[in-house]
C-alpha cells in the first residue's frame, strides 16, 4: 500500500524568473536591466544645478533618460544645453545636437568649451523628421550592439522642441490653408512613445530644450510647456528656467567688449533661476547660477547660498593669527571665533561689509580668500567639495529613503492612532 506523503515535505520551488523567461526572453531582473540602470551622470557646468537636477553636486544628466530644459526666450535654454554637452564630452560622449532654431555656430559652442571636432550637428524643423533620424539612430546602434559592436557614447540634444512643426503645419502653410492644426502635440507624444524605450537600452542621455506658454485659466503656474503631454510624462527631468536679473560681472563685461562695439553691449549675461518642475531623483529646490554670454560660467556659484559657519567652516571676514587677535580691542575679541589649524590657534573675525582687507575666511584652509580665490578650486578642493555633498547638499537634496517606516510611525503617533495596549484584546 503506497504511503500517503507527509505534511511536512517540501514542495518544489517555481523558478519564476526561468518560468517567464519561456514565455518571453526579453523579461529582465530590475538589479541587471539595461533600462532600469543609470550607467553614468553627465554634470551641468554648475554644481548647484547638478544638485537641483539630481540631488547630488557631481550629477545632472543621467544616461538613458530624458532631460527637458523649459523656460522663456533668453533664459539660457541653448547655453545650458551647449554647457552639457562639453561636460559630455570631457566624458567620451559625441554630441548630436537637432537644432530647429539655426540657434548654434562653431563659435559659440567653442566659446562654451566644446570641441567643434567632435560636434555633429543636423537642421530638423518638423517633429516626425526628427523622430525618424532617432528612431533609426537608434535601430541602427541597436544592430550592430545585437553583432557584437561596442556601444558608442553619444548624447543627443534637440534644440528646440517647441520650434519643431507638424507635417500638417507645414503643408497648410505651403497650400495656404488656415484650418486649425490640432496635429502637433499628437506627434510629439508619438515621437517619445516610440523613442523613449530604445533610447533606455542603449543608454542614450537626450536633452530636450522647450518653449513655455501662458497657462490661462490656472491657478497654480503661469506659465506651461507647449508641445502637449507627451514631453511632460517623458521626461525623468524638466528643469524650469527663468531669468530673474542682468548680470554685473567686470571680466565678461571686457571680454564682451572686445568682440563687440562698447556702446553696443547692453547685457553680458543673465542669472538664471532654476527649479525641477519633475525630477525621478530629488526634492525640489530652487537654485540660482549665472549665465556670462561671453566667457564659460563659473561652476561655483550658488554654492555659497548653503554655506555658513557652523555647517562648512566659511564666513565674511578676517581671519587672525594669535599676534593679530592679541592686538584687538576686548569688545572686538569677544566678536572673533577661535578654531584650531594644523594645532595652531586662528580666529574668524565676521564682517557684514565687503571692504578693503576684508575676504571669505575659510576654516578649512586656515586663511581667507578673495572673492575670486573663493570661487575656484582654491576654495573648493575636490576633498572639500565631497564633504559639502555629503553633509550639506544630499541631506537636503535627495529623496528620503523609503526603506523606514519611522516617518510612519511618528505621524500615527501625531494623529493619536497609535495601539492602546491597554483596550487590546487578550
Amino acid at each position: 500500500m503506497a504511503k500517503k506523503p507527509t505534511e511536512t515535505s517540501e514542495k518544489k520551488k517555481i523558478d519564476i524568473f526561468g518560468l517567464i523567461q519561456k514565455v518571453d526572453d526579453g523579461v529582465e531582473i530590475l538589479s541587471k536591466s539595461a533600462y532600469s540602470i543609470i550607467k553614468e551622470w553627465i554634470p551641468s557646468g554648475n554644481y548647484m544645478l547638478n544638485a537641483c537636477m539630481s540631488g547630488d553636486l557631481f550629477k545632472a544628466v543621467p544616461s538613458g533618460r530624458i532631460t527637458v530644459l523649459a523656460g522663456e526666450s533668453q533664459t539660457g535654454k541653448s547655453y545650458l544645453a551647449c554647457s552639457i554637452c562639453r561636460e559630455a564630452q570631457k566624458k567620451g560622449y559625441t554630441p548630436v545636437y537637432l537644432d530647429s532654431e539655426n540657434a548654434i555656430d562653431k563659435d559659440f559652442v567653442a566659446r562654451l568649451g566644446c570641441d567643434p571636432d567632435n560636434f555633429l550637428i543636423k537642421q530638423v524643423s518638423t517633429i516626425k523628421e526628427t523622430s525618424t533620424f532617432i528612431a533609426n539612430l537608434c535601430k541602427n546602434l541597436q544592430e550592430q550592439v545585437d553583432n557584437g559592436a561596442d556601444l558608442p557614447k553619444i548624447i543627443i540634444v534637440i534644440d528646440s522642441l517647441g520650434q519643431l512643426t507638424s507635417d500638417k503645419e507645414r503643408n497648410d502653410t505651403l497650400t495656404g490653408n488656415t484650418a486649425a492644426d490640432f496635429t502637433k502635440a499628437k506627434d510629439i507624444k508619438a515621437m517619445f512613445r516610440v523613442n523613449t524605450i530604445p533610447l533606455a537600452k542603449l543608454q542614450i542621455p537626450m536633452v530636450c530644450t522647450n518653449h513655455v506658454v501662458a497657462n490661462i485659466g490656472s491657478f497654480i503656474s503661469a506659465t506651461a510647456m507647449s508641445g502637449g503631454s507627451g514631453i511632460k510624462f517623458s521626461g525623468s527631468i524638466t528643469l524650469n528656467l527663468a531669468s530673474v536679473a542682468k548680470l554685473d560681472d567686470k571680466e565678461n563685461t571686457k571680454n564682451a567688449e572686445k568682440n563687440v562695439d562698447a556702446g553696443n553691449v547692453k547685457k553680458t549675461g543673465v542669472l538664471v533661476t532654476a527649479w525641477p518642475d519633475k525630477s525621478r531623483f530629488c526634492i525640489p529646490h530652487k537654485v540660482k547660477f549665472q549665465i556670462p554670454y561671453y566667457k564659460m560660467p563659473n561652476p561655483y556659484v550658488g554654492i555659497e547660498e548653503y554655506l555658513n559657519w557652523d555647517n562648512a567652516g566659511i564666513m565674511q571676514g578676517k581671519c587672525l593669527n594669535e599676534d593679530e587677535f592679541q592686538k584687538l580691542k576686548p569688545a572686538e575679541q569677544l566678536e572673533c571665533i577661535k578654531f584650531d589649524f594644523n594645532g595652531e590657534n586662528r580666529y574668524a573675525w565676521p564682517k557684514k561689509t565687503m571692504v578693503k582687507g576684508v575676504g571669505i575666511v575659510c576654516k578649512h584652509l586656515g586663511r581667507q580668500l578673495t572673492l575670486p580665490e573663493f570661487y575656484s578650486p582654491v576654495c573648493f578642493t575636490d576633498e572639500y567639495l565631497h564633504f559639502i555633498n555629503d553633509h550639506i547638499i544630499k541631506p537636503l537634496f535627495e529623496l528620503p529613503s523609503q526603506n523606514s517606516f519611522d516617518d510612519i510611525a511618528e505621524i500615527e503617533k501625531d494623529l493619536g492612532l497609535e495601539e492602546d495596549s491597554s483596550s487590546a484584546p487578550e
